[in-house]
């Protein structure tokens, strides 16, 4: 199974969210924040962030160290045509801006 399982469904009611409080007169709290604050749309939009990464993890060191990306494809439900797609409109975009 792939990625798309582990998105969040904003209809349902069983969902929660944690809320945390930083003091910012210590820069280890703002360390902190920033931290967080990083992955705040990350965590809205998948059910669970630490199954997600568990199993995404073995998929990108297979891409990182192997120079395998396909099981990553794969696993992401990305096909060849998509990622060639996606680098012809990013190329596009550059190519404007230039």
């Amino acid at each position: 199974m792939g990625a798309s399982k582990h998105l969040s469904n904003e209809d349902s009611n069983d969902g929660s969210k944690t809320y945390i409080e930083f003091n910012s007169s210590e820069e280890s709290q703002r360390a902190a924040y920033r931290l967080a604050s990083r992955g705040g749309q990350l965590r809205e939009g998948l059910n669970d962030l630490d199954e997600f990464f568990a199993e995404m993890v073995p998929h990108v060191a297979k891409h990182l160290f192997e120079s395998d990306s396909i099981p990553l494809m794969e696993w992401m439900e990305l096909n060849e045509e998509d990622l060639e797609e996606y680098r012809e409109e990013v190329l596009q975009a550059e190519e404007d801006d230039e």
